[in-house]
């Protein structure tokens, strides 16, 4: 949730205990442990609410399921699987519904992720590339349905390859009559399927799949959709994201993010590389600036605080321009932002998150579980 040019953040809260011991209290482990001892767990599952508001949505309310554990047998120091249900509504009759299951196996030798969705969510076009101005301001209501499947197998220490197919069937509904999205001129605006397979090499040695202090995650994933596979739409999506987890003695410890996204074809508008999502670009509003490709770096200090808290400072930079040549040409937008985190589950570093960014002429509150990355 972004707050736009110009009002002030509405205050939201995610409030993640329902009681003293409601969301199930842990002792927390010790720094960087493995917790060899730990014995391995299936989970339960937590209630969280969530409460918020935004200018696009009025009032915001819902609730979010959270399981966290480990199948019989497991070893008590391989990634757990994460189950995770989100709904929610808004006074203005917005709905947002996600299940996913994030699910390692066999001694984290294969990682299955599976992801259900459905949204009916207001959004706002602006035009393409990073000066689209302010006054090109339009509405749109995109209908979607969406599922994901992604399995990965490991072939070496730390080095992944996966496969995947994607599926989303969009309806455009609420178009400003007075836009451009409404004569059916850009690409997309009519709605159509989107389907595609997902091929990634993925290096992974991070400590913590939640919260790392040490290691790497590198992605390089090709997406391709075509009308052979379900797809209203041909084109190619190349992302690479780079992280890098570093402990920085008494200050905690760092993270620093490179993302390179590039769109090649006949891509809808709402697929193209977009600044301002809950952990990339933080306080642009989704949708603000998009365009074939997008640049962005930032760097996050992080550390914890008494009592299950932490805290987090970051900065950023990044850029949209219609292909990888001109991004040296587009104008550079800032982030920068602070946030607070309250562990749901100590022993796994798993947080509640609460950050507040800082954006050129905008400010964005955004609220979820884990790290922005």
């Amino acid at each position: 949730m972004s707050g736009r040019r110009g009002s002030a953040p509405v205050p939201c809260l995610l409030v993640a205990l329902l009681a003293a011991g409601g969301v199930g209290a842990q002792t927390p482990a010790p720094a960087d442990s493995a917790r060899p001892d730990a014995a391995p767990s299936r989970g339960r599952w937590r209630a969280l609410p969530v409460i918020g508001s935004a200018p696009e949505t009025g009032i915001q309310f819902g609730g979010m399921l959270l399981r966290v554990g480990r199948p019989a047998g497991a070893r008590a120091s391989s990634r757990p699987t994460t189950d995770r249900f989100l709904a929610r509504a808004t006074a203005r009759r917005q709905v947002e519904l996600e299940w996913e299951r994030d699910a390692w196996f066999a001694d984290d030798r294969w990682r299955l992720l599976t992801r259900l969705e459905y949204s009916r969510f207001p959004l706002r076009f602006y035009g393409l590339g990073v000066d689209a101005p302010e006054t090109a301001e339009e509405l749109y209501t995109p209908r979607t349905p969406a599922a994901t499947v992604t399995v990965q197998r490991r072939i070496a220490a730390g080095l992944y390859v996966g496969a995947g197919y994607a599926i989303a069937h969009t309806t455009m509904r609420g178009l400003d009559p007075d836009g451009v999205l409404v004569d059916g001129l850009v690409r997309g605006s009519r709605g159509g399927t989107v389907a595609q397979l997902d091929l990634s090499l993925v290096a992974d040695t991070r400590d913590n799949v939640y919260a790392p202090r040490r290691g790497h995650l590198a992605t390089l994933q090709l997406s391709p959709a075509h009308r052979a596979l379900g797809s209203s739409f041909d084109f190619t999506r190349t992302l690479f994201d780079a992280r890098a987890y570093r402990p920085v003695g008494a200050l905690g410890s760092l993270a620093v993010q490179a993302v390179l996204d590039d769109v090649r074809g006949q891509a809808p508008f709402d697929r193209l590389p977009t600044i301002g999502t809950s952990s990339v670009m933080r306080a642009y509003e989704r949708g603000r600036y998009r365009d074939g490709t997008l640049a962005a770096v930032q760097v996050e200090l992080r550390r914890d605080l008494p009592r299950r808290l932490a805290g987090a400072i970051w900065l950023g930079a990044g850029t949209v321009a219609p292909r990888l040549g001109a991004l040296g040409d587009a104008r550079v937008l800032p982030t920068a932002g602070v946030g607070g985190r309250w562990y749901l589950i100590p022993g796994e570093r798993l947080a509640a998150r609460a950050d507040l960014a800082f954006g050129r002429g905008v400010t964005g509150i955004y609220l979820g579980v884990g790290e922005a990355f």
